[in-house]
């Protein structure tokens, strides 16, 4: 069974936040954090250089960059980016459903219904539309010149005609086409000389923005004071449960939040799906919405020492069964039918017990065949590559596993997890290694196969380093190689060019807690903090030419030199 440690590992593209942007013109003395109070935020980056929760043009930092500029707005025949096009019109709405498909629905009301641009007749969605056949309306003589159903003043032809266009354009900062005309607000010629209208730019009401200049934003400004978004209290806050803009519609029902983060993908996060829901960049238990949630509740006691209920399951310490080898009680006796150690688990339902003779073994246990196990399958090390077999205990949630175990899936086509079990540094048996799991915190890992020497593979006789599997060593690609899927890798871990690394690179794991040992050359370099701290074996390098291309050799923050993206750098 080959490990998809994809679904393991913490995908800390940041290495731990333990590497550094490289400006290859600074001086030797500059070591600002690529991440912390002290650095600026970067606009265009995709990270939180300065640490403070927000990113690019989310930061209020990044509200004078120029690509942080206003974007187009598609439904609102406004050229809100002012790059002279609006709407449809603009490339920047290419992608957005008001332009997907959208028609000229009436070729005689004076509106541009699909947002391109073009009204009624100027339309080429119009071409074969009997209002646009040539004929014109007479807008003074009581008949339907041309045949659209409308007389005069009613048909939209002569809504710019003397007698026919008495209020004009009556609101110039409403985003409505008060007189039908085709032209908004500003756009108007009725709007010549309104106080909205003096500036270069007028009041975009909704945007966060000073767009006209005038030290006053949205709502705050005078000329949105009959603008929709703040009427009825201002702008609508797309997250707090209120109607804040008092048209009817709260959070994201409201239209002006189609765009609003909190409401692309559904708001909420979900606490154990591996996705960033809210789109905070926070996924699951690292999502401060998830605190307290119980996939987010460590499973095990992390310290048996200290007084505290690590696991909150209501036991501290030496009373609770996972600190039983630590803290060395009086020995059960798995056959004398009684609970001789007075922790209310006699005989083999007593977890000392679970090695001894005739007793089933738990999940995590060696194991030489099935029927020693509770959970009824062995991992075979002959077979599987799981040094001295594992007893494996099928699960889809951590309630499903005895205390001290935990549900993780193993391989990426199991449609069911196994209970393995948690671990602190240097508590798993030889042959495996303690690891994080990406759904998990920080402070506690999971006994993962993680063969380092053929001497902890006393069946198979031989370790596959770079798998953590007893087998033999195959043709699968080695620690900095390129890849495009997992099996490319002898390790079955490719960071994908998607990740940002150029034509994919392979990594195996190390155990930094216990030296970092990695195959051939790698070096190890941690990606993860905690009970299970975890390494990446990158490939190592003492300068630009031993590295492929797209690749640096690059000082990490430890001082070693390994072959990676330029960006994670000192």
């Amino acid at each position: 069974m080959r490990r998809c440690l994809g679904l393991i590992l913490f995908a800390c593209l940041d290495m731990s936040c333990a590497t550094k942007a490289r400006d290859e013109g600074d001086d030797d003395d500059d070591d600002d954090d690529c991440r912390g109070d002290d650095c600026a935020e970067d606009c265009d980056n995709g990270l939180d250089d300065d640490g403070d929760g927000q990113v690019d043009c989310d930061d209020g930092d990044c509200v004078l960059v120029e690509v942080c500029a206003p974007w187009e707005r598609c439904d609102n025949l406004v050229d809100d980016d002012g790059d002279g096009d609006a709407d449809c019109s603009d490339s920047d709405c290419d992608g957005s459903y008001v332009c997907q498909g959208a028609e000229e629905s009436d070729c005689e009301d004076g509106q541009d219904e699909d947002g391109d641009g073009d009204t009624d007749c100027d339309d080429p969605d119009c071409e074969d539309d009997a209002a646009c056949d040539g004929a014109v309306e007479d807008c003074d003589n009581d008949d339907d010149d041309d045949d659209d159903g409308r007389i005069d003043c009613d048909d939209a032809d002569c809504r710019n005609e003397p007698g026919c266009d008495e209020e004009g354009e009556t609101r110039c900062s409403d985003r409505v086409d008060d007189d039908g005309d085709g032209w908004t607000d500003c756009d108007d010629d009725d709007c010549a000389g309104e106080p909205a209208c003096e500036t270069e730019e007028s009041e975009v009401c909704w945007n966060g923005w000073d767009d006209d200049g005038d030290g006053w934003v949205d709502c705050d400004d005078d000329e949105c004071f009959f603008d929709i978004d703040c009427q009825g209290g201002g702008q609508e806050i797309c997250w707090d449960g209120a109607d804040n803009d008092g048209d009817g519609w709260a959070d994201c029902d409201d239209d002006d939040c189609f765009f609003d983060i909190d409401c692309q993908g559904g708001g909420e996060e979900i606490c154990g799906n591996l996705a960033d829901d809210d789109f905070d960049g926070l996924a699951d238990c690292q999502d401060d919405e998830c605190a307290g949630d119980p996939t987010c509740m460590p499973p095990i006691e992390t310290d048996c020492d200290d007084g505290v209920d690590d696991d909150l399951d209501e036991a501290v310490d030496c009373e609770d069964p996972d600190c039983l080898a630590a803290c060395d009680t009086a020995g059960e006796d798995c056959g004398a039918e009684g609970d001789e150690d007075g922790d209310e688990a006699a005989d083999c339902e007593d977890p000392e017990c679970a090695l001894e003779e005739g007793c089933p073994r738990g999940a995590g246990a060696p194991c030489a065949a099935d029927e020693e196990c509770a959970g009824g399958e062995c991992l075979l090390e002959a077979e599987d590559g799981w040094a001295a077999g594992f007893c494996s205990v099928p699960c889809e949630t951590h309630d499903e596993c005895d205390p001290g175990t935990m549900c993780v899936l193993l391989t990426a086509d199991d449609e069911l997890g196994t209970c393995v079990p948690g671990c602190s540094p240097g508590s798993c048996r030889d042959g495996y290694d303690c690891m994080p799991f990406a759904d998990f915190p920080d402070d506690f890992g999971a006994c993962i196969a993680a063969c380092r020497s053929d001497d902890e593979c006393d069946v198979a006789g031989v370790c596959n380093a770079w798998s953590g599997l007893c087998e033999p060593v195959g043709e699968g690609a080695r620690d900095g190689e390129a890849c495009s899927a997992q099996d490319d890798c002898e390790s079955d871990v490719c960071l994908t060019e998607a990740d940002g690394w150029t034509d994919g690179y392979c990594i195996s794991t190390c155990n930094v807690a216990e030296g970092g040992e990695c195959p051939d050359d790698a070096i190890c370099v941690s990606v993860s903090e905690g009970v299970a701290e975890t390494g990446w074996c990158l490939d190592a390098c003492t300068d630009d030419g031993d590295c492929r291309a797209g690749y640096a050799c690059v000082e990490l923050i430890a001082g070693d030199l390994a072959c990676a993206p330029e960006i994670l750098g000192r």
